[in-house]
């Protein structure tokens, strides 16, 4: 009866286990930090471990945060500079209210674009893609895709600039636009002649 019992137990804390694995595995997480479950201190140790280089600011206004201000890790981003990882030039990393991971934005070497693309697309499910579009408007390319409640958008803002953004899909609006600056569309317009009338 308690080899049955301890065999019962086995089984159960095996299957969890591979449940939680699958679960992780199924979760979007760029470099560990998984959207909606990262803890702040979670994603400050995965950002020690790796030897980044970190400060710390508020959403609204982005004033720098001190190691010992009682606001950090609540309605804060993390600006990231990763050691060691050519072609990515900064990392941002936003919590909730609550302290929880709530979206990881990569700015990436703009000549990362197509690689990058190429490694996401066969990964997540394709639900909009859009390579036509203006530089430094709101109409710039962009490929998004969908993992379980979160949205990976690979984004071209200019020629300069490459982003890489993991959202929750309730916030993704919040976030899409972050740091983007959009200038009105300019087209050059000429004087128009009288005899364009009878063209």
């Amino acid at each position: 009866m308690k080899r049955a019992v301890v065999y019962v137990v086995n089984v159960l804390f095996l299957a969890l286990c591979s449940m939680a694995i699958a679960k992780s595995a199924e979760a979007p997480g760029p470099f560990g930090l998984v959207i909606g479950e990262t803890s702040y201190e979670e994603a400050l140790n995965v950002a020690q471990q790796r030897n980044w280089r970190c400060q710390e600011y508020e959403k609204r206004h982005f004033k720098a945060i001190g190691k010992k201000d009682l606001t950090r890790g609540k309605n804060t981003f993390v600006k990231a500079t990763a050691k060691g990882m050519e072609g990515i030039r900064s990392i941002l990393i936003f919590f909730d209210g609550e302290s929880t991971l709530d979206a990881v934005i990569i700015i990436l070497d703009p000549k990362l674009f197509d690689v990058v693309f190429q490694q996401l697309d066969g990964k997540y499910k394709l639900v909009e893609k859009s390579l036509k579009g203006e530089y430094l408007s709101s109409d710039y390319p962009y490929v998004l895709w969908q993992q379980n409640n979160v949205l990976i958008e690979l984004q071209k803002p200019s020629p300069y600039r490459t982003r890489l953004l993991y959202v929750e899909k309730t916030v993704y609006e919040n976030y899409r636009e972050f740091l983007n600056k959009h200038y009105p569309r300019y087209r050059h317009t000429q004087e128009r002649r009288g005899w364009m009338d009878e063209l």
